[in-house]
């Protein structure tokens, strides 16, 4: 098994983010101890979004490991970030969705030796943030 890095790494869908991360400098926090909780945009999310607004990557980095099972039995989270942003997870049992903010949980606990990814098919915004963006 290999860490959230080298994992996002592999995944095909995954080359913006990583190249997000890398740019974010994030990929030495993403290779080490954890654990972590990842929620990783697809390169189709990254192109859902304007040019004006370029999340932090570290607003998709918990330090804590949050599997899917987790948020089923919490309902609703609003767990802290890397970036210091709180972020709304959320189960959501009439719809059978999970979400983070505006993002849609679409393949989940993809697991690595230092905690765990979520693909999402948005890039997180916390409320606070987007409130200011506009």
């Amino acid at each position: 098994m290999k860490n959230i890095y080298e994992t996002a790494r592999e995944a095909a869908e995954l080359t913006r983010f990583v190249d997000a991360v890398r740019a974010a400098g994030l990929q030495d926090l993403l290779s080490g101890e954890g654990p972590f909780t990842v929620f990783a945009p697809t390169n189709e999310a990254f192109g859902k979004v304007s040019g004006r607004f370029r999340p932090a990557m570290q607003n998709h980095v918990v330090r804590a490991r949050i599997s899917t099972a987790d948020i089923r039995q919490q309902g609703t989270m609003r767990i802290g970030t890397v970036g210091g942003d709180a972020i709304a997870v959320a189960w959501s049992p009439d719809a059978g969705q999970l979400t983070v903010e505006d993002a849609r949980i679409i393949q989940a606990d993809i697991a690595a030796t230092n905690g765990v990814i979520h693909i999402v098919d948005y890039l997180i915004r916390p409320a606070a943030v987007e409130t200011a963006a506009r």
